[in-house]
């Protein structure tokens, strides 16, 4: 955090645990809203929202209505589609044109999404006296490999992975946001399959009148084409 010389609010380099107000007793909600220019890192400005706050209570009809209301027109972002794929050889034997995204049969695939894209999110409103501000807040990143295959899930964004030689495709890595497929893509509609990435946002509200609350989960998906080809060099126990 560092004082803006200019405007004397507080900076911030992430949102993370901006919480308003929180759980406990406090006399001051903030708002934080996200600043970002051409070269320069994210910001998060923090500026007073309310500064009569209470102790925060469950419940609170009309402004958990509103608080509905806010979510849903809250515009949460799509996970970027972040796997390292690689380009089908012109060599290969089959109906894929050469040059087509591809994943191998027994390799570690791994998954990702944007850092930034997975952050909490703000909004808020106000009627007469009275006021309420929605965070959705990202739990899990989510991988559908394919069509009836179970879901991969991973608390964070992921982790960057892009494989520099063969045994880096067979190394588990010491995370879970990565799939391995067992079959390939050659049944599948156009020697494809179709896979995808899942953000699930936890809904979180506090308003006037001492009063929070949660609404239900919201997810934001993102599909992603590729082929599962065969490696006959790759082998696993």
């Amino acid at each position: 955090m560092f004082l803006d010389p200019m405007t004397q609010t507080e900076v911030y380099s992430n949102p993370l645990g901006a919480v308003a107000p929180p759980l406990a007793s406090t006399s001051v909600v903030y708002r934080y809203t996200k600043v970002q220019c051409p070269g320069v890192p994210v910001r998060y400005v923090k500026s007073v929202l309310d500064r009569d706050a209470k102790p925060v209570r469950q419940g609170g009809g009309q402004v958990e209505v509103m608080a509905r209301r806010v979510s849903s027109t809250m515009v949460l972002p799509r996970p970027s589609a972040g796997i390292a794929l690689g380009v089908l050889p012109r060599d290969h034997v089959g109906g894929l044109a050469a040059g087509s995204p591809v994943v191998y049969v027994n390799a570690v695939t791994g998954f990702w999404t944007d850092p930034v894209v997975f952050t909490p999110r703000f909004d808020s409103t106000r009627l007469g006296g009275v006021w309420v501000q929605v965070m959705a807040t990202p739990v899990a990143l989510e991988f559908t490999p394919g069509p009836g295959v179970p879901v991969v899930s991973c608390p964070g964004p992921g982790v960057r992975f892009y494989p520099a030689s063969v045994q880096d495709l067979l190394r588990v890595p010491q995370h879970d946001c990565w799939y391995r497929y067992r079959s390939s893509s050659v049944n599948q509609p156009d020697q494809m399959v179709s896979a995808t990435w899942t953000i699930r946002w936890r809904i979180t509200w506090v308003g006037s009148g001492d009063t929070a609350g949660e609404l239900p989960m919201m997810t934001t998906s993102t599909t992603e084409r590729f082929a599962v080809i065969e490696a006959h060099t790759l082998t696993t126990r």
